[in-house]
């Protein structure tokens, strides 16, 4: 289904943990240096989840955004531009940039929640497949 070099691993916690899950697991990566690609099932939570990441990751907020259809037009192209140099390494977004999108050096993809079709799993692992490449 996935990649052979990818490697899948999953937390299982009480919903109302689930974010703070998510912050601890982000800021591990954060240290160790990682391009995180993280994302959510609706615009709604991507910017609570971006809110609550600069919130919890202050110290590290301005390698931090997100990335929706909420976004200007012009705003989307400035954090993706930004990511895609490694200027941000935190990247929380919708699932508009799970398909076609080519963003090099992706170390971790993080499923903050899990798409509704196995399709959208496959096209959001790919964003670190290619790195691999």
């Amino acid at each position: 289904m996935v990649p052979e070099q990818l490697h899948e691993h999953y937390y299982v916690c009480e919903a109302i943990r689930k974010p703070l899950v998510f912050m601890q697991i982000v800021s591990q990566l954060l240290a160790e240096e990682k391009k995180v690609l993280a994302f959510c099932n609706s615009i709604d939570t991507v910017h609570r989840m971006f809110t609550l990441a600069c919130l919890f990751l202050k110290e590290q907020e301005a390698i931090i955004a997100e990335y929706s259809s909420s976004l200007p037009a012009a705003k989307r192209e400035t954090v993706m531009s930004a990511f895609q140099k490694g200027e941000v390494r935190l990247l929380i977004s919708s699932d508009n940039i799970a398909r076609g999108v080519d963003i090099p050096d992706v170390g971790v993809v993080v499923n903050y929640d899990l798409p509704s079709y196995t399709e959208t799993y496959i096209h959001r692992s790919g964003r670190t497949a290619r790195a691999s490449e």
